[in-house]
């Protein structure tokens, strides 16, 4: 209902921007360029230009992907509705329930999922323990993140309560990735009907060319997630800013000084 305005909205923006940057290079003088190539290089490395595609299949991940079962988590918050998983090496996987408490396997309930049938317990699942309210615009979501990773696939293994309708349809699973700045990249929605299957689920998820999703959300009615996949992530030093977009402010520095008067 709501991913492809909030989609469209966010890659709009960014062509708009582009345009204004391609402009400005078009017109400027050649011995202005150092100044356009200082201020459009680290604006347009920061531009999400890569495609995505939904995925569908847990198979269609890439060779090395991780695949993280939500059944252990190292930490977990139900008061602030958060958890952890770890990784290793230092890394871990955080997922936030955002309009809603957040539900664990912890608790040895098996998790109600409507028409859809339920998840017992002892599979794993971290879920949203609530709704949808489409008038005032809140809808329970799980955000699952990397830390300070980012990612060029991610999928998880899914499902919700369809019950909840909106004019007289079934409110559908949103899903949609994120990047370092919180801009939305790109989102989906769809239906899912598993009749009432004990521990019915599909795998859904999002793909891009290259490692810029920072965070994943999952929106539904009592959403739940008993599995999360994703390629290596890939750290982002600070460094990488000064190789990509610091280098012609440095070079334009130094050009400047060695033409002051001594």
């Amino acid at each position: 209902m709501r991913g492809a305005l909030a989609s469209h909205r966010g890659h709009g923006s960014a062509l708009r921007c582009q345009a204004v940057l391609d402009q400005a290079c078009l017109t400027m003088r050649p011995s202005c360029l150092p100044f356009v190539v200082a201020l459009c290089l680290p604006l347009a490395l920061a531009t999400p230009r890569a495609h995505a595609t939904l995925i569908t299949s847990a198979n269609a991940l890439l060779p090395g992907s991780v695949y993280l079962h939500m059944d252990a988590p190292t930490r977990t918050d139900l008061a602030l509705g958060h958890a952890e998983f770890a990784l290793g090496s230092g890394a871990r996987v955080g997922v936030q329930a955002l309009n809603s408490g957040l539900a664990t396997s912890g608790s040895g309930q098996a998790w109600d999922l409507g028409p859809n049938g339920q998840w017992a317990a002892s599979g794993g699942y971290v879920a949203v323990d609530g709704g949808a309210n489409v008038a005032a615009g809140t809808y329970a979501s799980l955000v699952f993140d990397f830390g300070a990773l980012t990612v060029a696939q991610v999928a998880a293994t899914l499902n919700y309560n369809p019950a909840f309708e909106w004019q007289d349809s079934p409110l559908p699973l949103y899903i949609a990735a994120y990047d370092r700045t919180g801009q939305l990249l790109e989102a989906h929605e769809f239906l899912i009907n598993t009749h009432a299957a004990q521990g019915g689920a599909v795998v859904r998820g999002i793909a891009r060319s290259s490692a810029s999703i920072a965070s994943f959300e999952v929106t539904g009615p009592y959403a739940a997630v008993s599995r999360i996949g994703f390629t290596s992530p890939v750290p982002l030093p600070s460094a990488l800013w000064l190789a990509a977009g610091g280098w012609p402010v440095l070079w334009l520095r130094r050009r400047m000084v060695a033409r002051q008067p001594v």
